[in-house]
């Protein structure tokens, strides 16, 4: 699915960038490619003093950070949740990701004062509300919701994302309009997904041995589904009243192997023997220059 503005610019192979995101606001924002992994190094290149990150879970936990941040964050501390939100200058904030959403959010006060926002969004976190917590923070802190601006970064998409007849019926369960997010394989389901099912997953679509749900996929004869989490989000940020939304078709982590890190192509390729399948996360952050 493809949303207003969808504009980009490709930096040099470290970080990739929409052209009219943030403009000319002194908005500095980043989806950094597989070979950049140093939140140091990104803090450098963003102007910031530090990357802010959550240790992440999945969830719908939005953390805001003032002028003086809580102690949870102190000594490099990481508290649990998925998302933060500011509208100081000189930090940046941070995700990471191998499939799930990196969301960067920009938006301004009737001042025209930047906030900033970055979300972690799987497709549990895009279920649960972790992009519509972010916005409601971003205005709990002046952000006025005209100006608020969201860009989607690279992903898995729909031709690559397989997924069984429960996830698919817990969707349609909550609404039934969710069918349009989902193509119905004609063919049985794949083997590897069949096995992640037999074996049992958890919320994050990561594998609990031990776990027999097999059962389920014989009576519905193995069906599948492509589920399309990028076209899934950017309904729920308009359904939010965000107009602009930011996406670039092109990043597909499972397809793109030389820029992006896939912890599903990973397990892939594990269970197909690689050597070094290459496991490992992408960061994405967005700052607000000190001189702002």
């Amino acid at each position: 699915m493809k949303a207003s503005d969808i504009t980009m610019k490709q930096r040099p192979a470290s970080f990739l960038t929409f052209d009219s995101f943030v403009g000319s606001s002194g908005v500095r924002h980043g989806f950094f490619t597989r070979q950049v992994d140093d939140d140091r190094e990104i803090a450098d290149m963003l102007g910031a003093q530090r990357v802010y990150r959550c240790h992440q879970i999945h969830s719908v936990i939005c953390h805001k950070i003032g002028s003086e941040p809580d102690k949870i964050w102190q000594d490099g501390a990481r508290p649990q949740g998925d998302a933060l939100v500011t509208d100081q200058a000189g930090l940046a904030l941070g995700v990471l990701t191998a499939d799930c959403i990196p969301a960067l959010f920009y938006g301004e006060k009737k001042s025209g004062a930047p906030v900033i926002g970055a979300a972690h969004a799987g497709w549990s976190g895009a279920f649960g509300g972790v992009l519509e917590e972010t916005v409601n923070k971003m205005r709990g802190i002046g952000a006025d919701i005209s100006s608020i601006r969201v860009a989607i970064g690279p992903c898995i998409h729909q031709k690559s994302y397989e997924v069984g007849p429960e996830f698919f019926a817990r969707f349609i369960e909550k609404d039934p309009l969710n069918e349009q997010f989902f193509s119905k394989n004609i063919s049985n389901i794949s083997e590897d997904l069949y096995e992640m099912h037999a074996n049992g997953y958890d919320k994050n679509h990561e594998v609990k041995p031990g776990r027999n749900q097999g059962r389920d996929l014989e009576a519905s004869h193995r069906e599948s589904y492509q589920f399309d989490l990028p076209a899934y989000a950017i309904e729920r940020l308009k359904n939010a009243d965000i107009e602009h939304i930011f996406f670039n078709p092109d990043w597909d982590t499972y397809i793109d192997e030389s820029r992006f890190h896939s912890y599903r192509r990973f397990t892939h390729q594990k269970k197909a023997g690689a050597t070094d399948p290459g496991d490992g996360r992408l960061i994405s952050a967005i700052s607000i220059e000190p001189d702002v």
